[in-house]
């Protein structure tokens, strides 16, 4: 017998709290040369132009490398 929305959830098979994923994260950094130079690069506030200049890759290159880097999870964008 169903007496409240609990009941209903449970007999539909519905889950009221997600399930937190679990997953290890990577012991060991694999980065391009290339990619270390950006990423020790970012840890000083700077536009893409001074990234640019700084690491003496082309923008579109710089902008790859970021790219790269977000997708590997070692950064984020931010606002």
């Amino acid at each position: 017998m169903i007496t409240s929305a609990s009941d209903l959830a449970y007999w539909m098979g519905w889950e009221l709290k997600p399930k937190p994923k679990i997953f290890q994260k990577e012991l060991f950094v694999l980065l391009t040369k290339e990619e270390e130079q950006v990423y020790k690069l970012l840890e000083i506030k700077l536009t893409l132009d001074k990234l640019s200049l700084l690491s003496k890759f082309p923008i579109s290159k710089v902008a790859s490398i970021l790219f790269q880097l977000e997708m590997k999870n070692y950064i984020r964008p931010l606002p």
